[in-house]
């Protein structure tokens, strides 16, 4: 009976070795250069953003059945509307017109945006 009981303190203790060694690792990387943590965490989590410029796209991406974590990212995502003044392109709320971000480029400003608010899908139209 104690042999299972150290056995199992063992997988406790090396658990949590293991997952704050992690932890240290993924922090100093980031420290270092935190583009190339951001890159693999999007890439292993998929797309974070859905250009559009019309609905009807968005229609024909919701009706394929294509890629289902996909479709579910769309039904998710909030709708954002772009405008632009001057060099600056703003992020708004498409319902309550509240604003998000902004950036030199559309890029740029959805950058910010999941900086913002991450985790969050968004689609966004081009306003006139």
């Amino acid at each position: 009976m104690s042999i299972f009981i150290v056995i199992i303190i063992s997988l406790v203790v090396g658990a949590f070795v293991g997952g704050y060694v992690f932890f240290l690792l993924l922090i100093t990387t980031f420290n270092n250069d935190p583009k190339m943590v951001i890159d693999l965490l999007c890439k292993s989590v998929g797309v974070n953003a859905i250009v559009t410029t019309n609905l009807s796209e968005l229609n024909n991406v919701l009706s394929s059945d294509v890629d289902n974590k996909l479709d579910q990212r769309v039904v998710n995502a909030i709708e954002l509307s772009v405008k632009k003044y001057g060099e600056q392109f703003y992020l708004y709320f498409k319902e309550s017109e509240s604003y998000i971000s902004q950036g030199s480029s559309i890029d740029e400003a959805m950058e910010r945006a999941h900086k913002r608010y991450p985790g969050q899908y968004f689609i966004y139209t081009l306003d006139d």
